[in-house]
Order: structure tokens, then C-alpha cells, then sequence
């Protein structure tokens, strides 16, 4: 057996952990003739003590007009301390947290306690099927496997059978060449097809989330409001062959109890996948059902999608004890279609509700890569009940040298509106300090023109800009904002970029203006104290941080001069 080989798992080194506190900060204030405004939100994460992460979010809001009106508001958001366990792949969440959802149930946010699998610990772990070839040879030969015309594998082979693992297709419709050459140099070609999709399980794999807690109330608005009951939430997923993954979701709360099972299927070697469900629900003395199937195929020229999901009037979940309404049934389908250097895509969308009004909606795309003549996009969408009209929009950019571009659009509304844009931009680099800048003009309801300039350092990032609007709300506002954060560690305060992910503090032992490279990209040099911080890291991967050693001085002595952070 041979062929795809799975990447060990990154290990952490304990003697790179170190215990800190950490502010993410991101600000914003206007000003215009009619009122001012600053809004906030932060993030405190505080690790290294103990295990786990321990996090709390919160929103500032202060506001006033010239009619002497005032809002003042401080809301927290989340608080939670996350401890993960990347051997068993398992999170441990206490605090605020999201239950579980499977593609024919619905999330909760709630306060308590939530215990689930979690991939990410693991992230070089395939959790799709891997295609398996099994062949034979008389006589000592070379296996090369292909696919999708790219070699994916190379291996000399003795007489009998052999078994060759071929790498992940995440997603859709794949070929696959065997070529096996002899001794005598002949060679024979074994073609297959495949499929696969990322909602597949491996055979034997397991995904589960088990959820104990209080439903959250009137998030982002209210710090402390909670249901008065408690809710019970748990899913699971299963390979039970790497063609059938079967899923089961339930719940309980306050005199109610849902539970469902479902699966996804793969057809046949080439035939796409196809998933149903079915759910039923007891709320006091009234009982629902809950039924859904769909199925999806992709391929090199054609992506296909369908979806159908009903309910009956007395079907109800958690969510449904907070009012958060079910429509009464649901139809989507999209059909893809992939064109020279482009796209054509149709969709249609239909939700009834019992005691709403209806939607039905069906969209036309269109999107072109025309060279050195850039990107059109282009649409239309037609409300089938008559409310909106057909709302229809033209996209026309053009890359430039130097991270800058230019851009045209022009969108039409069914109810006789009309808007109209030009603009050019230069985006701020990835990693590397730098500058970036935009301005716009519009004309119809985006009457007026914008200009925007930003900066990205390794202390964060901020932007400034001006406003000017024509028409019903004639006035000029301007605008200011940042965004970073700041790092307590090794006893020192830092400020950094804003830390998405995951972050290393690299220290060159004093040693002041040291290049370093994050994945062979330059990303700064260290202060007068030989320190750098560096954002963003992907958390659990291998991340390739390197220094320079060029530039140092010829007296300086080096340990190492690369390192894989975990």
C-alpha cells in the first residue's frame, strides 16, 4: 500500500507557551452636521494560566444629535473560557457559546456549557473519504497515480496485488489515470472516476456536540438577558461507510423535545450526493414533523443543488420557544454552468410562512474574466411575488499593478430607483506595512463621493475619510477609525495588529533590526529589544518563522534560524 500519506500532527512545545493578557480593540467615530457618534468593540483574552483561554467581548456605543438626544451603552457580548484537547480532537467551552447544527436544524445561543468534537485541533487530518485503487502485476512495475491530470504518486511495486491511496478531492467530480510501466517499459492506463464531497465522513469517523445551558436573549442589545428555562442540545455525525454518513440531532427545553435523524449519501462512484432528514417534535400536547431532502452534484463544467424542506404547523424546536418563526416550507435550487473563463449561474429561493406573507425569489448571474480588459459581473433578480420588482446590477473592475484597481457599477431597482458608481482603490498589503486608499462617486441614490485613506503597521491599523451626499440628505460627514491590540507578556506591554487567530511574540535575543519571514515573506524586524510580534498565525498549524541571518552582525553567534510555531 502506498500513495497519500497523512502530514503529522503539529505538537506544542511547552517551552514556547508563555502566560499573557490580550485587548483587541476596534473604534470608530463620525461627525456630521446632524450628529456625532463613537462606537467600540473589544476582546480580553487571557491564556497561559492554567489551561485554556479564557475570553469576554463587549460593544461601546456613545451618540448624540442636535436635538439634545443622547445614547450611552456599554453591552457585553461574550464570555467564555475554551480549553481544547488536540489529542482526542475535543473542545470544552464554558461561558457563552453557539449550539450545534446539523443542515436541517437551527443554532441557539446560549449561556452554559458545550462539549464537542473539533477538527481544527487536528487541522492536517482528513475527515473526507480517501479513494483506494487496487491493482495487480505480474512482474516488477512503476505505479504513477494522476489525478486530475496532476501526479499525485510514485511507487515501484512486486508481483501480485497492490493497493495505492490517492489524495483528497474535496469537493465534486475527479478522474483518475493509473499508469502502470513494467520492466519491459510497457505501460497500461487504468482510468476511474470519482466523487466526493466535504459533507462526507471517512468511514468510522465520528462528529458529535453535546450543549447544556440557558438560551441568550436580545444579544447585542442586552448584557445579562437569559431564558428562564434550561435547554438540552446534542448532535452527532457518523461514517458508517465512506459513501454513507448518517447524522441525529435532538433537543429539550421547558416541556419540549425534538429529535431527527438523516443521512447523505453518495451515488454510485460519479453520481453526486444526496441527504434527507427526518424530525419530529413534541410541545405540550401538540406533535410536528419535519422533512427535507436535497441533492447536489459538482463538476468541471456544471454545479447542480437542490433543496426541499417542510414542516407542519405544530413542529417546534428551541428557538421557536423565543419566537424565532419556521417557515412552512422551503424550496432552493441552483444550477451552475462554467463557461470560458466565466460563470452563468440560476438560482431560485421560495420560503411560506403560515402567517406571513410568501417569498419567491429567482436570480439570474453572469460573471466574466475578460483578461487584460478585467472582471464583469452582472446580474438579475425578480421578486415572483411583485413586492421588489426585478433589481438588476452591472460590476466591471480592472486590477492594476501595485495592489490598485478600478471599478464601474450601476444597479436598477423594480421600483424605479437607479444607482451609479465609479471609483479606484489601492488595498493595503497582507502581512507588510503599508498604505492603502480609495475614492468613489456616485450619482441616482448613491449620489455623492467618498475618499478614504488607511494605513496597516505593526502597531494596527486606522483609516480616515470624508463623506458627501447629494439629494434628500444633503451633508458632508467624515469618519475615523482603528483597530489592533494590545499585549501584556514577558512583562512588557505590546501593540500589534489585531489578533484574529493566533499571534508569536519572536525574540532575537536583543538583537535589534533582525528580518523575519513568516512563511518566506518578509512580516517586519524586531525593535531595539529584539522583539517582534507577528499576526496572523493559523492556531494548531505549522507556522514557518525564519530570521535572516545575513543581516545580523559577524560576531553574533546563532542558535537557529528557523522554527515551526504551534
Amino acid at each position: 500500500q502506498f500513495g497519500y500519506e497523512l502530514p503529522p500532527t503539529p505538537k506544542l512545545d511547552p517551552a514556547t507557551q508563555a502566560p499573557g493578557l490580550l485587548l483587541n480593540y476596534d473604534l470608530y467615530g463620525q461627525r456630521s452636521t446632524q450628529s456625532r457618534s463613537i462606537s467600540g468593540w473589544n476582546e480580553l483574552r487571557l491564556f497561559g494560566v492554567g489551561s485554556g483561554v479564557w475570553r469576554s467581548s463587549s460593544l461601546l456605543l456613545f451618540a448624540d444629535s442636535q436635538r439634545g438626544n443622547s445614547n450611552q451603552r456599554n453591552i457585553r457580548l461574550d464570555t467564555a473560557w475554551q480549553m481544547d484537547f488536540p489529542d482526542s480532537m475535543v473542545t470544552v467551552t464554558l461561558g457563552d457559546a453557539y449550539s450545534s447544527a446539523l443542515s436541517w436544524t437551527r443554532s441557539m445561543h446560549f449561556g452554559g456549557l458545550r462539549i464537542s468534537r473539533n477538527f481544527a485541533l487536528q487541522p492536517y487530518r482528513v475527515t473526507v473519504p480517501l479513494q483506494s485503487f487496487v491493482g495487480e502485476t505480474a512482474v516488477p512495475s512503476v505505479v504513477d497515480l494522476y489525478i486530475n491530470g496532476i501526479r499525485e504518486a510514485q511507487n515501484r511495486v512486486n508481483p501480485g496485488r497492490f493497493q495505492v491511496l490517492g489524495a483528497p478531492v474535496l469537493n465534486g467530480a475527479g478522474s483518475e489515470q493509473m499508469v502502470i510501466t513494467d520492466i519491459t517499459v510497457r505501460s497500461r492506463v487504468v482510468n476511474f472516476s470519482l466523487y466526493n464531497s466535504a459533507k462526507l465522513l471517512q468511514q468510522g469517523l465520528s462528529d458529535w456536540s453535546v450543549e447544556v445551558g440557558t438560551p441568550r436573549r436580545n444579544y447585542g442589545l442586552d448584557s445579562f438577558a437569559y431564558a428562564a428555562y434550561t435547554m438540552v442540545s446534542a448532535s452527532g455525525r457518523y461514517g458508517l461507510s465512506n459513501r454513507l454518513t448518517l447524522e441525529s440531532h435532538a433537543e429539550s427545553a421547558d416541556g419540549l423535545r425534538m429529535a431527527g435523524l438523516g443521512g447523505l449519501l453518495l451515488l454510485g462512484q460519479t453520481g453526486g450526493v444526496v441527504r434527507a432528514s427526518y424530525a419530529a417534535s413534541r410541545h405540550d400536547a401538540q406533535r410536528g414533523q419535519q422533512r427535507s431532502f436535497g441533492y447536489e452534484w459538482q463538476g468541471a463544467g456544471v454545479n447542480l443543488s437542490v433543496a426541499t424542506q417542510a414542516r407542519s404547523v405544530a413542529f417546534s424546536d428551541v428557538a421557536s420557544l423565543e419566537k424565532a418563526s419556521l417557515p412552512r416550507r422551503t424550496h432552493q435550487a441552483f444550477v451552475g454552468l462554467n463557461i470560458a473563463h466565466g460563470q452563468v449561474g440560476v438560482s431560485y429561493v421560495q420560503q411560506d410562512y403560515w402567517a406571513s406573507p410568501n417569498a419567491r425569489y429567482a436570480g439570474l448571474s453572469w460573471s466574466q474574466n475578460m483578461g487584460q480588459y478585467g472582471n464583469l459581473h452582472a446580474g438579475i433578480n425578480r421578486d415572483l411575488q411583485g413586492g421588489g420588482g426585478t433589481t438588476a446590477y452591472l460590476y466591471w473592475s480592472l486590477p492594476l499593478e501595485r495592489h490598485r484597481q478600478l471599478w464601474v457599477s450601476t444597479r436598477h431597482q423594480g421600483q424605479g430607483s437607479h444607482a451609479a458608481a465609479v471609483g479606484a482603490m489601492q488595498s493595503l498589503p497582507g502581512d507588510r506595512d503599508g498604505w492603502g486608499w480609495r475614492v468613489e462617486a456616485g450619482a441616482g441614490e448613491q449620489a455623492g463621493g467618498r475618499a478614504e485613506v488607511s494605513q496597516l503597521t505593526r502597531y494596527g491599523q486606522w483609516r480616515a475619510g470624508l463623506e458627501q451626499q447629494w439629494g434628500e440628505c444633503t451633508g458632508i460627514t467624515t469618519y475615523i477609525g482603528a483597530s489592533g491590540g494590545l499585549l501584556w507578556m514577558q512583562g512588557h506591554v505590546f501593540p500589534m495588529r489585531r489578533a484574529h487567530d493566533a499571534f508569536a511574540l519572536v525574540s532575537t535575543d536583543g538583537v535589534a533590526n533582525v528580518p523575519v519571514k513568516l512563511e518566506n515573506r518578509l512580516v517586519g524586524s524586531t525593535d531595539e529589544e529584539g522583539h517582534l510580534l507577528v499576526t496572523p498565525l493559523i492556531a494548531w498549524e505549522n507556522n514557518n518563522l525564519s530570521i535572516d541571518p545575513l543581516e545580523l552582525p559577524e560576531d553574533v553567534r546563532i542558535d537557529r534560524v528557523q522554527m515551526m510555531a504551534v
